[in-house]
């Protein structure tokens, strides 16, 4: 994407990414990643991903989990705005 940087620690080893079938995702589901620490999960964060989602009928929405604490308080955050398609 011209204009955008992404800076991030090149060093650090990628997880293996686990098989849809763990994370109960159908096999055409259309994953969006979003990246945000949890500091940054507004209102602004999560309106944008629900219009998104209203859109796509198989899309769900996983982030990164960033600390134990993060994926609950996503979902719960999630839930509240009416996005109920998290992994």
């Amino acid at each position: 994407m011209p204009g955008h940087y992404l800076c991030s620690e090149s060093t650090r080893r990628l997880p293996r990414a686990p098989h849809r079938a763990s994370r109960n995702l159908f096999k055409d589901a259309l994953v969006l990643r979003g990246f945000n620490q949890p500091c940054e999960m507004s209102p602004d964060f999560f309106d944008p991903w629900r219009r998104l989602l209203q859109r796509l009928s198989n899309g769900v929405l996983g982030p990164l989990a960033w600390t134990p604490k993060a994926m609950p308080a996503f979902r719960l955050n999630a839930a509240a705005r009416g996005i109920d398609r998290a992994p």
